[in-house]
Parts: C-alpha cells; sequence; structure tokens
C-alpha cells in the first residue's frame, strides 16, 4: 500500500479510494489527564488520565463508530427505499 497524505487523496490525486492519513492530536488537560482527537477531524474525542489512556479510548471509540456504520449500511442496503 503506498503512502496518500488526505489532502492529495481529497484532491483525487490516488487512485486508491480508501488510503487517507489520519494524525492524532493530544492535549493536556489543566485540572489533569489528557483529550485526543484525530486531524482531520472525523469528529471523534476521547480523554484519559494518560496519553496511551486516552490514545486507546480515541481508537476504541473510533472502532464504536466504525461498527455503527457498517451495520447501519447493512441496514440500508436490505430496507426497501
Amino acid at each position: 500500500m503506498s503512502r496518500v497524505s488526505y489532502k492529495e487523496f481529497e484532491q483525487g490525486k490516488t487512485k486508491e479510494t480508501n488510503v487517507f492519513e489520519l494524525k492524532i492530536i493530544l492535549v493536556e488537560d489543566p485540572n489533569g489527564g489528557f483529550t485526543s482527537f484525530f486531524n482531520p477531524d472525523p469528529g471523534i474525542i476521547s480523554e484519559g488520565e494518560t496519553k496511551e489512556e486516552a490514545v486507546l479510548n480515541l481508537f476504541q471509540t473510533l472502532e464504536t463508530v466504525l461498527k455503527h456504520t457498517e451495520t447501519k449500511l447493512k441496514f440500508k442496503k436490505i430496507l426497501p427505499e
């Protein structure tokens, strides 16, 4: 698999339609803990007491969103218009 940036993907500069790059942003909270999210932002955000926990929670949240989306798409395929 070749490495393609999200910007190149958005601009159609790749033939690979399922490849893009997500960067993880970590922000230390003033009251303790960390907030993590992706850049570009697909609308998923998570928190944790440590950097590792915040990132792990972020990926678990992403997995949940993808599972929900997959289920929603499956239902859409079988339901009449």
